[in-house]
């Protein structure tokens, strides 16, 4: 179940929010083994830009189990900048970061470690 942050500058918030519902179905897309998104926050970014910049930009972060080829990073990656695009977001001004903690610092259903629900006696049973 991934974790979803999506901070931004320069969006109106019904575009920011639009964005936002976006960049969640761009990831419950990319994993077809995943039913829902554990969270989806966005929220506006109110620090100074470099430069004085009032361009729009976003800073997308994606956590989730590890073991995600980088093919596959590149495809999420792609349909992030185009969902940011339709935003009017332009690719440079998008940066994505995907975190993969292991297993054992995900606390899921209930509070239990992800290592005990999916690698219980070291066969992995997968995310």
């Amino acid at each position: 179940m991934p974790s979803i942050e999506v901070d931004f500058s320069g969006l109106p918030a019904g575009r920011a929010l639009s964005l936002a519902e976006t960049v969640r179905r761009c990831v419950v897309t990319a994993l077809p083994d995943v039913a829902a998104v554990c969270s989806c926050r966005a929220r506006p970014c109110v620090a100074a830009r470099p430069g004085g910049s009032t361009r729009p930009a976003a800073w997308i972060g994606v956590s989730l189990f590890p073991g995600r080829t980088l093919e596959w990073k590149r495809t999420l990656y792609r349909a992030l900048v185009d969902a940011c695009a339709e935003a009017g977001i332009g690719g440079d001004a998008v940066s994505i970061t995907v975190r993969e903690p292991a297993l054992e610092n995900w606390g899921i259903r209930g509070g239990i470690p992800g290592v005990d629900v999916f690698e219980p006696s070291s066969g992995r049973a997968g995310p």
